[in-house]
């Protein structure tokens, strides 16, 4: 996995925001998901996913109003050997009291073949599909139990899958 081999590193929102914008350098890919979770709840669960994946916080902001819940979150990193650069930029906005999210995953890195694999390993990690035990299929029905916090066991194992409200990072 390469978020293995970064480090995390320590910018200046300001700096985050120059070195991002620099498309001369860094080479931004994005991604959109549709995550099956409330979005105060997955806000919460990111900063700790990323943290976990070796970013550095940044930046983060949330705001909830009119019913809707709206966050962006800015991490940092570099490559433990190879010194290249990767920021993330993660926007975040659902309905209160809906499980269910919308998630824009900007990523920006010095060397245009992290991104995919940068995207690959975070969309995996947000997006429950697998038993963490055995790696078979999890049923649609037996995911949104998991997201929304009930306790759930994979069908094909017996497996205690991870209640997500205390760790979204589970495949």
């Amino acid at each position: 996995m390469i978020c293995g081999l970064l480090k995390p590193k320590t910018v200046s929102n300001e700096d985050f925001e120059t070195l991002t914008n620099d498309l001369l350098k860094f080479n931004k890919v994005g991604e959109d998901f549709i995550i099956p979770y409330r979005a105060d709840l997955l806000f919460q669960k990111l900063m700790i996913l990323l943290k976990s994946k070796n970013f550095a916080v940044i930046d983060s902001e949330k705001e909830e109003s009119e019913g809707k819940f709206n966050g962006i979150i800015k991490r940092f990193a570099e490559g433990s050997f190879s010194k290249n650069s990767v920021g993330l930029k993660l926007t975040l906005s659902g309905n209160i009291n809906e499980h269910k999210s919308a998630l824009k995953v900007d990523a920006f890195a010095e060397d245009k073949d992290m991104t995919p694999h940068i995207i690959s390993e975070f969309e995996n990690a947000v997006t429950p599909q697998n038993c963490p035990e055995c790696e078979d299929d999890l049923p649609t029905e037996l995911v949104k139990r998991l997201m929304e916090g009930l306790p759930s066991y994979c069908e094909s194992c017996g497996a205690n899958l991870f209640d997500t409200s205390e760790n979204l990072n589970f495949v």
